[in-house]
Parts: C-alpha cells; structure tokens; sequence
C-alpha cells in the first residue's frame, strides 16, 4: 500500500471514529479544508511514530526517554480531535507542550544522570535557554567525525531553533496564565467554534511543528534515517514543509 492510500484510509477512519463518538457532522465544514486538516495532523503523527519505533530498539538511549515523543503522538492524535470540535486553545496548548519535549527530549538524551535525577524531590527543572543553548553548540564531530561539516549542521540547529522560537512565542498566546482574554470566560467559551480558520490555524501550526520535529531528528539521528525504508523516509520528507530546511539538509548530508 502506498503512503497517501495508506494516510487517505485514516483520515476515514477518523471521520467515521469523531462522527460515531461526538455526533459531529463533518459535513457543516468546508471538505477541502477538512481534509488538508486531516491529513498532515495524520502524515505528522505517522512519521514521529517512525521514530519512535526506532528508537524503541535503541539500547542506548535510557529507559524512559521515548516517552516524551510517544507524548508527542498523543498530543498529535488529541489535536487531530480537538482541532475538528473547534478547541483551539486545548490544541495550541497541546502542540505547545510538544515542542517542549522535543528539546528536552535531545537533552536529555545526552545526561543520563539529569534524565535520572528529574524524578527526585530535589531536582530543579531544565530552563529552556540552556537546552537551547546546549543544541546550538552540539559537538556534531562526536557522532560523525568528519562526515559532515558540524559548523554546518550547527548552523541548521539554530535555523531550526529560531523557527522553534517563533512557534513557541505564538503558541503561548493561548496559554491562560499569558493571556488575560482567558481569565473571562466568556472570551473562553466564545473561542470554542469548530471553524475553518481554527482548522487552518492549527494545521499551519502542525505543519510547523512537524517540520521542526522531523528535523532535528534528521540532524541528530541522521545514521539512523538512512537506514529508514523508503517509505519510512518519503513520510518523513512530506511531513517537513519547510522547502529551505529540506534543501539545507541534502546540502549537508547529500540526501534525506
């Protein structure tokens, strides 16, 4: 079966499994629209799978640290049902919290004994800007001695970071603790509306969200994604809009 027959399929079964459990009636939203929504919150959530099947034969990472992208796919999947009721905020929040556990989760992959430490009492959470701090000045010559160029690869890093920064920027508009519109509930109940500027807004935010994702585990990963099937990668590719970050990579490392 091929990729888009195989994304076409769930994107039924998800009409047929939101219709059957909430009474919602895809009908009263643009098709088109509809169906754009669908599928790259589907592709998306498809191709981290991937990488969460393949990591989850890694013995090197620690025990416990796949779960932070399995997360991400319940997020996806959550999105994927919020998105189409018309919970935008609930779906912001979702995919805000996702970008979160994609840099933690290549931190952490590299400490052990923070990973180990974070479910102690005592342990004080990671800041945000030393995680990023640490990704943008990554010895990439550790993992492909001279391969590659690493001063490249870190420069995709913070290409990557920077679209990551404006995604979690927006993003944390429709968190309530930075948002007063949100202490009203009225502004809060109002905003629910299964609309396709909602559905719009969210895939923009999912497409983004996946091209970063994807990415970085392309560049920290790369020895594992070349060994991916051909299906595997083409799912991969499509889930990464960003034109420039695709060419930048083959750059970098001839293919993807």
């Amino acid at each position: 079966m091929s990729v888009d027959q195989h994304i076409k399929e769930q994107v039924e079964l998800v009409k047929k499994y939101i219709e059957d459990h909430f009474g919602f009636h895809m009908k009263d939203l643009d098709r088109d629209i509809l169906n754009n929504f669908f599928i790259k919150i589907i592709s998306g959530s498809i191709s981290i799978k991937i990488w969460v099947k393949n990591f989850s034969s890694n013995a090197v990472l620690q025990k416990g640290l796949i779960e932070y992208l399995r997360e991400i796919v319940s997020n996806t999947n959550q999105v994927l049902v919020l998105g189409t009721l018309g919970f935008k905020s609930a779906s912001c929040a979702m995919i805000r919290r996702s970008l979160e556990n994609i840099i933690v989760f290549l931190y952490y992959k590299d400490h052990p004994v923070e990973f180990f430490k974070k479910s102690m009492p005592t342990y004080r959470p990671l800041k945000i800007k030393d995680i990023k701090d640490y990704l943008q000045t990554y010895p990439f010559e550790m993992i492909y001695n001279d391969m590659f160029n690493s001063n490249e690869l870190r420069s995709m890093v913070k290409k990557v970071i920077s679209i990551w920064d404006q995604e979690y920027e927006e993003l944390s508009n429709f968190i309530h603790t930075t948002n007063e519109l949100y202490f009203e509930l009225i502004n809060y109940i109002d905003e629910i509306t299964p609309q396709p500027d909602n559905l719009e807004y969210i895939r923009n935010r999912i497409e983004k969200m996946n091209s970063i994702i994807n990415s970085f585990n392309i560049l920290f990963f790369f020895n594992d994604y070349k060994h991916f099937s051909n299906e595997e990668k083409t799912l991969i590719r499509l889930s990464i809009e960003n034109i420039g970050l695709k060419q930048k990579m083959i750059e970098i490392f001839g293919e993807i």
